[in-house]
């Protein structure tokens, strides 16, 4: 795990402390009470724990929760829970989120690519970061000819968080990671997913967005209604991607699991090159969703290909049959009318006449 993962972890253990015993809930925690919870299964093998790096992790986690508000340290022996550590513990997507939606300046971000890298941690049960001395981050960042811009760099984002920085005179310097500055590099991008699909739920089912509790591919009747789904979101005329989403469920909205891992980019290629005609391009990915997956379709809708059809029938109670072809009308797919093939069609042909 990474120390982010590690400190959500040590928050925890915190909430787990204080709902078991009121006392702790009054006074807090001390950090070999946390420990034991931690590191249950060895903690006896941790011969001076208070010397150990287990505590040491702890305390750097603890101490970055706290710059957070999410803990707070009442004394030197105890830390106790805050409300919005509650809140955060389990679900800490709304905190990645109000940290990530920050922008920094490019000398910020190499800073923090390379503080990163070096001195984060990572062991199997815990992570722990490390002090990195001046001259590391320097061989590094490669910044000649500036001398004072790694001190003023290095002062600035230990004061939005990003960073820990030691400093005294004679020019020395040394820093590690933090639970925010991990959070605003590697979980941006599972951040921006999640709003994403958010987005996407606000809106639910339209004629370019369907939702999918499963999608497996086991059976023909199976395969025959995935087909059907995607000639339906690539023959329908409306603007903007289209997409499959897969793990929620139609009634209550909320997301049920992750999706089938047979469902892979190579699989569905397969299929859509076998089943669709012209072949209809994907783009399938699974994206973290609150600490589970959703899966992630993208039709590709070129207009030179217009119409796209049934290149081979399959299935029985969900049969399609070569030739057919399929739209979506508003959050259900079927067969277009008369007039709406003919447009298909003529879009097609006004595209292929461009090319």
């Amino acid at each position: 795990m990474d120390f982010a993962e590690w400190s959500e972890r040590v928050l925890h253990a915190l909430v787990q402390e204080v709902d078991a015993s009121p006392q702790t809930r009054l006074i807090g925690a001390g950090d070999r009470q946390l420990g034991m919870r931690l590191f249950a299964d060895r903690m006896a093998a941790i011969a001076d724990f208070h010397q150990s790096p287990e505590r040491m992790a702890t305390l750097d986690a603890l101490e970055d929760l706290q710059a957070l508000g999410l803990v707070e340290r009442p004394s030197t022996l105890y830390w106790k829970l805050t409300e919005a550590g509650r809140q955060v513990d389990g679900d800490p997507l709304q905190l990645w989120q109000l940290i990530c939606q920050r922008s920094y300046q490019a000398d910020w971000v190499e800073l923090l690519r390379v503080v990163n890298a070096q001195s984060a941690q990572d062991r199997a049960d815990f992570a722990e970061v490390r002090w990195l001395e001046r001259s590391e981050v320097e061989g590094q960042l490669g910044w000649t000819g500036a001398e004072d811009l790694l001190w003023a760099v290095a002062q600035e984002t230990e004061n939005v968080g990003l960073v820990r920085r030691r400093a005294a005179g004679g020019g020395y310097l040394s820093l590690r990671s933090t639970y925010r500055g991990l959070v605003w590099q590697t979980r941006r991008a599972a951040t921006v997913e999640a709003q994403f699909i958010d987005r996407l739920l606000a809106e639910w089912e339209t004629t370019s967005v369907e939702f999918k509790r499963e999608v497996h591919t086991g059976t023909a009747d199976q395969k025959a209604e995935l087909i059907k789904d995607i000639l339906g979101l690539a023959n329908t005329q409306a603007t903007g991607q289209r997409w499959l989403i897969i793990g929620f469920d139609d009634k209550t909205r909320t997301h049920s699991g992750p999706p089938d891992p047979k469902l892979t980019q190579n699989h569905l290629e397969q299929l859509a090159a076998r089943y669709t005609e012209p072949c209809v391009e994907l783009k399938y990915d699974t994206v973290d969703y609150h600490g589970s997956l959703v899966g992630r379709l993208e039709v590709v809708r070129e207009a030179h290909k217009l119409p796209y059809k049934v290149a081979k029938a399959i299935g029985d109670k969900k049969r399609v049959v070569v030739g057919d072809v399929y739209v979506r009308h508003s959050s259900q797919t079927e067969r277009p009318s008369a007039a709406e093939l003919g447009a298909i069609q003529e879009e097609g042909d006004r595209a292929r006449g461009s090319a």
